[in-house]
């Protein structure tokens, strides 16, 4: 049994992953909702600070394209430096977990 996940990088530098995963990487959240549109995935992890659009607006577009057409709720899991106090609370307010 494999686990697909989707990578969310802002780096152009593809990084090798040795693991029993399918990854699919992408550089920017619209990237993702495309993907997304075609593709499901067990996990997502999502950079918070991307080009073209941010983490949070992906994730907020997931959520919303999840309950309209009903289907699973995919766990999002935030990457970021952020640490300031109130930023895991806003986070979990915009869909990830």
């Amino acid at each position: 049994m494999f686990i697909y996940l989707l990578i969310f990088l802002t780096s152009k530098k593809k990084k090798k992953i040795r693991a029993n995963f399918r990854v699919q990487v992408v550089s920017d959240g619209k990237q993702a909702l495309d993907i997304l549109q075609n593709q499901t995935f067990d996990c997502i992890l999502m950079d918070i600070q991307m080009a073209v659009m941010d983490g949070i607006t992906a994730t907020k577009e997931i959520r919303k394209r999840e309950s309209s057409q009903k289907s699973k709720h995919t766990p999002i899991i935030a990457l970021t430096a952020n640490a300031m106090q109130g930023d895991m609370e806003s986070y979990l307010g915009a869909g990830f977990g």
